[in-house]
């Protein structure tokens, strides 16, 4: 059972903060192939922090948590629009971050404002 995810079919990038750590939880669970890794992010009190989870056979170990980003207004991902718990991937993810990282460091800078 996956618990937290009811639309499976929902764009991600539609997803507000807490659905879209429950989704990816329940991917990483269900969904991560074993012998792979992600990472996971998620904002607490205005921080956005990052960790690693890596599968193996039937656990999941997880990384320590480290600061990433201490904007208030700091972006998790940049999902692709057509991006849905049925269609993620850990390229995807990856990708994601990436983005995310680039406009996180455009607000530092102050090029732009998301």
């Amino acid at each position: 059972m996956q618990f937290g995810v009811t639309e499976y079919d929902k764009p991600l990038k539609e997803l507000n903060d807490k659905e879209e750590f429950s989704t990816l939880i329940n991917w990483a669970i269900n969904q991560l192939p074993s012998f792979e890794s992600m990472d996971l992010r998620h904002r607490v009190n205005g921080k956005l922090y990052q960790t690693s989870l890596h599968k193996k056979a039937r656990e999941i170990l997880v990384g320590k948590p480290k600061e990433k980003d201490n904007q208030d207004e700091a972006v998790t991902y940049d999902w692709p629009e057509y991006v849905t718990y049925e269609t993620l991937a850990v390229n995807i993810i990856t990708i994601s971050m990436l983005r995310a990282n680039v406009i996180n460091d455009a607000k530092k800078r102050g090029t732009i404002s998301v």
